[in-house]
């Protein structure tokens, strides 16, 4: 997982449509699989990210 500040990449954050912040995303083989806007609860994302797995 990484943090990426959009302030200071925004041209990552325009490729990715990044909206809103928090927005989350996973990547497997550089494809998105999965992406979600707002704050979550951890076992929220977890669950989430645990469909992939």
């Amino acid at each position: 997982m990484i943090k990426i500040d959009i302030d200071k990449n925004q041209q990552l954050a325009q490729q990715y449509h990044v909206m809103s912040v928090p927005m989350l995303a996973l990547f497997k083989n550089g494809k998105m699989l999965w992406r979600k806007a707002g704050a979550m609860p951890a076992n929220v994302i977890l669950n989430e990210i645990n469909q992939y797995l």
